[in-house]
């Protein structure tokens, strides 16, 4: 179903400058108190789309995998490929993964990691909001209403919800995945950008 988009975003996510990046913020930790104080130090956790990994730290039972092979994860896989077993993680990190994908990404990735979760574990989410530089085009971003809508759809509380604001040095994506999402305008602000966006966690409802 989403072959083309996601050889693109592999080949994206590949290159030298996007792993060079992730070097970088892997001990960043200006935006994880409220992620590290959600989750008991021994919890059972997965970081799907953990990229830098910088989480492993904080949490020794923690299993981190990456559709991009970054040499520091557990395995290499995309989410709904990830062999997790059903109901055995207190939580799971999905932290600026799902934000780079269209809209029709987000319902069958949510429902594969809250399978993952024990009821009453946690989901916690990062996604961008859409910026002033770009297009009216809104494939990907994240808003409070949608926040709402996948609460009331996967019965789930909100136990907390934050905003963030980055700042980024590069082409967020290239042609190549423009062209093969027929989504010309999806991506096409280049230089440091100022992104607004949510940080929040869910609550699996028994």
């Amino acid at each position: 179903m989403f072959e083309k988009l996601d050889a693109a975003r592999l080949d994206y996510f590949s290159t030298r400058d996007h792993k060079v990046m992730q070097r970088k913020i892997r001990n960043m930790t200006a935006l994880t108190s409220n992620i590290i104080s959600t989750f008991d130090k021994e919890a059972k956790i997965i970081d799907a789309g953990c990229g830098g990994n910088q989480y492993q730290m904080h949490f020794p039972n923690l299993i981190a995998f990456d559709p991009v092979d970054y040499g520091n994860q557990h395995f290499v896989s995309s989410i709904l490929d990830a062999d997790i077993d059903q109901e055995s993680q207190d939580g799971v990190l999905c932290l600026g993964v799902l934000h780079e994908c269209p809209d029709e990404y987000h319902e069958p990735n949510i429902k594969k990691m809250l399978s993952w979760i024990k009821p009453g574990g946690k989901l916690v989410m990062r996604g961008k909001t859409q910026r002033e530089t770009t297009t009216d085009f809104n494939q990907g971003y994240w808003s409070e209403e949608k926040i709402e809508k996948f609460s009331n759809k996967f019965n789930l509380s909100v136990v907390w919800n934050t905003t963030y604001q980055a700042v980024h040095g590069h082409t967020y994506m290239n042609t190549t995945y423009q062209a093969d999402c027929g989504h010309t305008n999806m991506y096409q602000a280049q230089g440091p950008l100022g992104s607004l966006g949510y940080i929040w966690c869910w609550r699996k409802n028994v």
